[in-house]
């Protein structure tokens, strides 16, 4: 069986080891095996699918959805959170200046050189101390969202910006309390948003599924459209209680969630510094229903992107099928 699996493009760099792989700006798409991707917003570029069986004419056999509907995880899956050791002590450590600090760097990171981080670096240390006595004596007002749409490989999506500080700042500070602890729970075939992944890891671990299956023949991609806004707020809520127990944090990410419902808007904000870590949370509830209960072994996720391999054009069928029935209960 001959397949090739991916073309996409990389960083529009001169480095020599991404010299092949020039194209789409913000995708980290490198190839060698020593490439690391920390780029958080990255996302995978699908530009072609193709499995051609040695046994059939040469006909590409391609399977592609599109599932417009609201994300509802069941009772049941969302109770396995239960049996999990939820995070205590997280608002503590969001208080201290050592965590303000490095969400300081990390917020200013993507902004550098920009009048914005040039600004609050010239007050950088009286500013985060008043941002952690706001914090301690829970005075902090999330900040309103500059809405704005951005056209992305043909797609136009509308994005929801905040100010650097202190709003972008506090997010960062959540993310370096919580996310890694909670990316543990998520599957490894989880690609987006996590440190050491990217569009790389997945590109390998499909190239590592044809070349110890060879059997391998079919494809289904699916696509959840608009998954950013069709996600359930109240249900992004019941999540994070789930994995954690501290009212205080938790009422903090209530009251960030609410923010940006009363713009108007639907779901929660893309653009955000937590959005990743929603979606993929939420998300991962149906990662597990492939899994376990469908029995989908060889799969790939990329933030809202599946990627399911198989034997049989009928059986992706029926996995089509079963995942839109189970988003739409």
């Amino acid at each position: 069986m001959v397949s090739r699996v991916l073309n996409v493009g990389g960083n529009s760099n001169t480095n020599a080891s991404n010299s092949v792989q020039y194209g789409l700006s913000y995708v980290n798409a490198n190839n060698d095996t020593t490439n690391s991707n920390n780029n958080l917003g990255s996302r995978l570029s699908l530009e072609r699918f193709t499995v051609i069986p040695t046994l059939s004419k040469g006909r590409t056999q391609e399977s592609t959805t599109s599932v417009s509907v609201a994300l509802l995880a069941t009772n049941r899956e969302m109770n396995k959170g239960n049996m999990r050791l939820r995070l205590t002590n997280c608002y503590a450590q969001l208080c201290s200046m050592a965590v303000l600090k490095q969400a300081a760097d990390d917020a200013c990171s993507p902004r550098k050189g920009t009048l914005e981080e040039l600004k609050f670096r010239q007050d950088e240390d009286n500013l985060l101390k008043q941002l952690q006595q706001d914090l301690i004596h829970h005075c902090y007002v999330p900040g309103e969202y500059h809405m704005y749409y951005k056209m992305e490989r043909g797609k136009r999506r509308l994005i929801a910006d905040l100010p650097l500080f202190p709003h972008r700042v506090v997010h960062c500070a959540i993310a370096i309390v919580i996310e890694d602890r909670l990316n543990r729970t998520l599957i490894y075939q989880t690609h987006a948003s996590i440190k050491g992944h990217g569009t790389h890891t997945a590109m390998m671990d499909i190239r590592r599924h044809f070349h110890n299956d060879p059997k391998l023949c079919y494809g289904l991609s699916m696509d959840i459209d608009q998954c950013y806004a069709s996600i359930p707020p109240d249900r992004v809520k019941m999540m994070f209680r789930l994995y954690i127990k501290d009212g205080e944090l938790l009422h903090l990410l209530d009251i960030i969630i609410d923010s940006y419902n009363a713009t108007g808007y639907t779901g929660i904000a893309l653009g955000g510094r937590l959005s990743p870590l929603m979606a993929n949370l939420y998300l991962s509830a149906l990662d597990h229903y492939l899994k376990e209960k469908l029995h989908v072994h060889v799969m790939e996720r990329y933030m809202d992107n599946y990627f399911i391999f198989g034997y049989s054009k009928e059986w992706l069928q029926y996995i089509e099928t079963e995942v839109v029935a189970y988003l739409a209960e």
